[in-house]
């Protein structure tokens, strides 16, 4: 995990914007539209179960930024007890 790691200790880290491509998303976003097809289901139950459909590569991606989401929610949380125990001290701007 990020909190544990030191590997990479003073090294700054930049987070992407763009879009990575994953060559497994559409095969098996196909395959699982042609399943669905073959079953009867309607355009919206096709759509809905597609767009839930997520490759090994996404569901990493997708834990990533859950921990450090996770991460910064923990730093932003100690940040805050400390801004308002100045407010409480009468501390802040000193």
């Amino acid at each position: 995990m990020i909190r544990d790691s030191q590997d990479m200790t003073g090294v700054p880290v930049y987070y992407s914007t763009t879009y990575r491509f994953d060559e497994d998303r559409n095969p098996l976003q196909d395959a699982v539209r042609d399943s669905l097809k073959e079953q009867n289901k309607s355009a919206a139950e096709i759509k809905t179960a597609v767009s839930e459909t997520y490759t090994d590569a996404q569901l990493a991606t997708k834990q990533e930024v859950h921990d450090h989401l996770q991460v910064v929610g923990e730093l932003w949380a100690l940040t805050r007890i400390q801004m308002v125990q100045r407010q409480i001290d009468g501390t802040v701007g000193t």
